[in-house]
């Protein structure tokens, strides 16, 4: 394994009982797993299966891991999409943080790091309750909530919402853009990242995003863009 430290996949052998190598293996073949997941599920449209997948999905996760086996593979991603994305984090004076599709949880953890109170949402399945061990075995204080699959379970505003390739999954991506415009704070940051390679053969659980309705929905709930209008990554303030 090089010599990355992977410590997400360290943890995810001790979480689940699998082999690294067991895992590795998984990673390294995760799009044909979660296609063949996908199209053997016993739901016909998709909706139904964007319903139920993630919650079912037993290699979803592996697609996460992927990506996001240390905090530091994450902050380089991010520095290379955009350095002012943590930039800003860093730098904004409120406390309140939520990343909404948390996956593994490495947002969070990177924004506790930051100085704030992070919160991490979610739907019920194994992404979820993997995150859950991981803040418990590190004692990290993150505060978890478990959402609907189509309406996101806030109760709170937020200084700074963060979302990154969570849209193409959604049932409904404009109303859950126009719901979590609804939850941000005066002055308030969102910054969203939406992966707009769409529907392939590959990767039938993405769905096909129309990021300039998107963005427009962002605007008329009365958020500014700060950079990245009408491209996969964007971040915006509420004035």
């Amino acid at each position: 394994m090089d010599n990355k430290d992977y410590a997400v996949i360290k943890d995810y052998s001790e979480f689940s009982g699998m082999t690294i190598s067991e895992i590795e293996h998984r990673i390294s073949n995760f799009k044909e797993l979660t296609r063949n997941e996908w199209n053997d599920f016993p739901y016909k449209t998709f909706h139904e299966k964007t319903f139920n997948f993630y919650k079912e999905s037993k290699n979803y996760i592996f697609d996460l891991l992927s990506a996001g086996y240390e905090k530091e593979a994450l902050i380089n991603k991010l520095n290379y999409f955009n350095p002012f994305i943590l930039l800003s984090l860093k730098i904004h004076p409120g406390k309140k943080f939520i990343d909404f599709g948390g996956g593994l949880g490495l947002m969070c953890e990177i924004a506790c790091e930051l100085g704030k109170e992070a919160t991490y949402l979610d739907i019920p399945g194994q992404v979820f309750e993997f995150a859950k061990w991981r803040f418990r075995k590190y004692n990290i204080p993150i505060k978890m909530i478990c959402s609907s699959p189509v309406n996101p379970l806030l109760s709170d505003n937020f200084d700074i919402i963060f979302s990154d390739a969570v849209f193409e999954h959604l049932v409904d991506p404009e109303g859950t853009a126009e719901i979590l415009c609804a939850h941000i704070n005066p002055g308030g940051l969102f910054i969203l990242l939406v992966d707009l390679s769409g529907y392939t053969t590959e990767m039938p659980m993405h769905r096909n995003i129309d990021i300039q309705k998107i963005h427009q929905i962002i605007e008329n709930k009365g958020l500014v863009n700060i950079q990245g209008k009408n491209t996969f990554c964007s971040i915006w303030k509420n004035e």
